[in-house]
């Protein structure tokens, strides 16, 4: 019984012992002026070379940034060091919300949803952090409606910076452009870009959306699609094709933006394909089973009502006093989606062109590439100081639009986004939408929460 007093002693000093070290190896928070360093589970780290402290005491502190750092920030002092500190804090925490909100505001946008949805998945996943998981928060990610058209104003910028950047690359281009209006009977003239560079790497993205204000005849066009091409850098003399509708405003001869463009790209020296439109098996139907008398009426009571903004009004509130099952009639116009189709025939007559092929013909190391191989990965394998013509009428080919189904599928987006409820939607903000929904490119979220300096967290 007489060793107890002297153990519970011992045990008492080993105690204060331990407690007085634990004190001694907290973080202090006047470390992060004094020194530039933070702590981050639990270590410490320079806030100037990222660096970590593997001991968490002073002098290991006060050595490294005496030794690394001294000379560049002894300028500072007072209040004006810790003003320099906070410019340097990671704000980890506020980094990973605002990554959060970029990505929750990518989703919300390619789902076709209005931004002020923002506040109410917010409510959501706080709910859910609640119920699930009390310990962690999501208040601190800023979903608001105007932190999400921020956010997506951010992402659509940083995806048309990487398309210009591509489109700097490119050996051949070509556009499909489509005209539209939407629910405010705005005429909306969607243009999208596919382009090849040397490596044959396609990039096929919106180029652009422009609203047309007044007229839309081939020239208002044509003078959309050059502001569409400046904005985007690209060269008139790389360009190799152009596909449209069957609109005359898109393929007369004279006038046509068809006919434009190739008069513009002939004074480069360049020469471009034009399609318009794919011959549709439903439009064949059509024209088979002798429905003429029946549509030609309907077509022409129709685009009757339609075409005359006052008839349509009236008719719409027509419907709507008789409880119609529809509430409106749809435009009929031939050329716009179901168009015939016209063969284009290109042979080869450049005699360089003709040599090149008869010599790959007879190059056996390429013959089991061909077989095995896709067509853009063979041509890629081809050498390029043997093969120039070919490899530069392979890359005009795949840079070539097939038909504007990508404007029909992106002209169903905007409708979608661009409805009663959202119509007075901005021209830029829907732009901005449709280049985050269509996309095949992803923003570079890292590089925008750089840019951004000091983050704020949502409270």
């Amino acid at each position: 019984s007489s060793t107890t007093p002297k153990t519970s002693c011992k045990d008492a000093v080993m105690e204060r012992g331990r407690q007085w070290h634990c004190d001694k190896r907290k973080f202090k928070k006047t470390w992060e002026h004094e020194y530039f360093f933070t702590e981050i589970d639990s270590v410490a780290v320079c806030l100037i070379c990222k660096q970590r402290v593997g001991v968490l005491k002073e002098y290991n502190i006060r050595r490294h940034h005496e030794t690394r750092h001294s000379h560049q920030f002894s300028k500072y002092s007072g209040e004006e060091r810790k003003v320099k500190a906070g410019d340097l804090l990671p704000s980890t925490e506020q980094e990973n919300a605002t990554r959060a909100s970029y990505h929750i505001c990518s989703l919300i946008v390619r789902s076709g949803l209005p931004f002020a949805v923002g506040d109410f998945v917010k409510q959501c996943l706080t709910v859910a952090a609640d119920t699930v998981c009390p310990n962690q928060t999501f208040s601190h990610i800023s979903l608001s409606q105007n932190t999400v058209t921020r956010r997506v104003e951010d992402m659509a910028e940083d995806i048309r910076g990487q398309i210009v950047q591509r489109a700097g690359r490119f050996s051949a281009f070509s556009i499909a452009c489509d005209e539209s209006t939407d629910i405010s009977d705005s005429a909306q003239l969607l243009v999208f870009l596919r382009g090849v560079n040397e490596d044959f790497e396609v990039c096929q993205e919106l180029a652009g959306l422009e609203t047309l204000k007044g007229t839309t005849k081939g020239t208002d066009v044509f003078m959309a699609v050059q502001l569409v091409m400046d904005r985007n850098s690209l060269k008139w003399e790389k360009k190799s094709g152009i596909t449209t509708d069957g609109a005359p405003a898109m393929v007369g001869k004279r006038a046509g933006l068809t006919a434009l463009v190739s008069d513009k790209v002939r004074k480069f020296g360049g020469s471009v394909l034009k399609y318009h439109c794919i011959l549709h098996q439903e439009q064949l139907c059509a024209k088979s089973i002798g429905l003429k008398n029946v549509m030609q009426d309907v077509v022409v009571i129709v685009n009757n009502i339609r075409s005359k903004a006052l008839s349509h009004r009236q008719f719409k509130a027509l419907l709507d006093e008789m409880d119609a099952q529809y509430g409106d009639v749809l435009y009929h116009q031939e050329v716009r989606w179901l168009s015939r189709g016209k063969v284009l025939r290109r042979f080869l007559t450049a005699e360089e062109l003709q040599m090149e092929l008869l010599e790959l013909q007879v190059y056996s190391d390429l013959h089991s590439k061909f077989r095995e191989l896709t067509l853009q990965d063979f041509y890629r394998r081809v050498p390029a100081h043997r093969y120039a013509k070919i490899r530069k009428h392979a890359q005009v080919m795949l840079s070539l639009f097939g038909s504007t189904y990508v404007c029909e599928q992106a002209f169903s987006l905007l409708n979608l986004n661009k409805c009663k409820l959202r119509n007075a939607l901005s021209d830029s903000h829907l732009h901005d939408i449709l280049t985050l929904s269509v996309s095949q490119l992803e923003p570079d979220v890292e590089t925008l929460l750089k840019t951004k300096g000091r983050l704020h967290v949502s409270h």
